[in-house]
C-alpha cells in the first residue's frame, strides 16, 4: 500500500454486562484503504443504475413485441 492511499483504522470494545460463558469482552480492529472502498461503491453504484434500468425495461408494456413461448 502507498503512503498516498488514505488509510483509516477504527477500534471498537464491547463490554459484556453479564457473566459466564455468554459474557465475554469483545475487541474488534478493522482497516479500512479508502481507495478500495471508493472502488466497492461506484461498483455498487453501477449494479444500482443497472437494476433500475432493467426494472424500467420490465415496466413499458410490451406491445410491440410478440410474446415469448418456450
Amino acid at each position: 500500500m502507498s503512503s498516498s492511499q488514505a488509510v483509516r483504522s477504527s477500534k471498537y470494545s464491547y463490554r459484556a454486562t453479564s457473566t459466564g460463558p455468554a459474557g465475554a469482552d469483545v475487541n474488534i480492529e478493522y482497516i479500512a484503504d479508502m481507495s478500495s472502498l471508493s472502488r466497492l461503491e461506484d461498483k455498487i453504484r453501477l449494479l444500482h443504475d443497472d437494476l433500475e434500468v432493467e426494472r424500467e425495461l420490465r415496466q413499458r408494456p410490451h406491445d410491440h413485441y410478440p410474446p415469448i413461448h418456450s
